[in-house]
């Protein structure tokens, strides 16, 4: 067993016994750390799961610190790092539950810790929830930012038409966006249109041009294990009502969208020597996201993966966490720990639904 396993072990242990909120005192009584979380009010809640604003390296199997102001400190220095070395495209891909705000607070709060100093690339900034149909839309906002014209949250939400997007309501990724907007960094479209990834879903690769450029990419398919894999997250996302099967042409647009994003990644990296990818936690898994269509084979840029991920009542090991791939590999190079959202049943309606018909 690594060392770092065995002190991860240990701080596990110390924080379960103290309880999270003894750990956290403990740590603020230490050394000054300096991540700020006075805007994640959620990560300073009492009582707090022992893993709750943690963060776990899931390449080395160890724990970057005792407590979230540490912990996250930690993650942006190294995030810091990563976005400024080395000669090719530096490329973050940060993930989500889609309706955790506190998901959102917290990668606003990140994103300002990166310009702490002033050193450090200012990266351009590719969105899932922007679709490339609102490219229109989202060039007079940039053309604003890049002329240091202050563009209001609020008017950002009705450009966007955010009421109409279907994502979860704007007040969540208000923080997240207001920081972007703050930090006058370029902000991308990284979804594909959504009739596009509507007619990929109902006939696969054949609803899209012989000369699409993506199309050829994904003519190469996944390999069975991994095939396999998406297929039952897309059954399992379906609450298990179709048999995965079913859900052959959804694994074909899922592809799509994550070759779309890899391309606007890269395109925002180019111009900016740096890019960070908000989306998803399924478009930052390093074997079959993402992350996984760069590399030696693929297009060239350093990646580094983070997972924002739910903590579950009575469980306080981070390694039973990390997403596999196949092989047993870790499929984020980061895990951050964050409170579960309160939410209803996401399969109730849906089998409601499905009764109807």
């Amino acid at each position: 067993m690594r060392l770092s396993s065995i002190v991860s072990g240990l701080i596990i242990a110390a924080l379960t016994a103290l309880g999270a909120t003894a750990a956290h005192a403990a740590c603020e009584r230490g050394a000054a750390a300096w991540f700020d979380l006075s805007t994640v009010p959620m990560l300073q809640a009492k009582p707090m799961h022992p893993l709750s604003g943690l963060v776990y390296d899931a390449r080395a199997g160890a724990l970057l610190g005792a407590c979230p102001e540490r912990a996250l400190g930690a993650l942006s220095d190294v995030l810091r790092g990563r976005l400024a070395e080395g000669s090719v495209p530096r490329l973050i891909v940060l993930g989500e539950v889609h309706d955790n705000a506190v998901d959102h607070a917290l990668r606003a709060a990140l994103l300002r810790s990166l310009f702490a100093t002033s050193d450090t690339p200012r990266p351009g900034l590719v969105f899932e929830h922007i679709r490339a149909d609102q490219l229109a839309a989202l060039q007079s906002i940039n053309e604003r930012i890049t002329q240091g014209v202050a563009v209001p949250v609020a008017e950002f939400f009705e450009v966007l038409d955010w009421q109409n997007s279907g994502w979860p309501q704007q007040a969540m990724f208000v923080p997240l966006f207001a920081a972007a907007l703050e930090l006058r960094l370029p902000i991308g479209a990284g979804e594909p249109a959504r009739d596009v990834v509507r007619a990929i879903s109902r006939q696969g690769l054949a609803a899209l041009p012989s000369d699409d450029l993506l199309r050829a990419r994904l003519e190469v398919p996944l390999s069975p294990p991994l095939q396999d894999a998406l297929l039952d997250e897309l059954e399992q996302s379906h609450c298990g009502l179709m048999p995965k099967q079913r859900f052959t042409n959804m694994a074909v647009a899922q592809r799509y969208r994550d070759a779309t994003m890899a391309e606007q990644l890269l395109a925002a990296a180019q111009s900016q020597g740096a890019a960070i990818l908000f989306a998803g936690n399924g478009h930052a898994r390093i074997d079959r996201g993402v992350p996984s269509l760069f590399g030696p084979d693929g297009l060239v840029a350093t990646v580094t993966s983070v997972m924002l991920l739910e903590v579950e009542d009575g469980n306080a090991d981070p390694a039973h966490y990390v997403p596999r791939d196949p092989n047993g590999a870790a499929a984020a190079d980061f895990i951050v720990f964050t409170p579960r959202a309160p939410r209803e049943d996401p399969c109730a309606e849906m089998r409601k639904q499905f009764g109807k018909r």
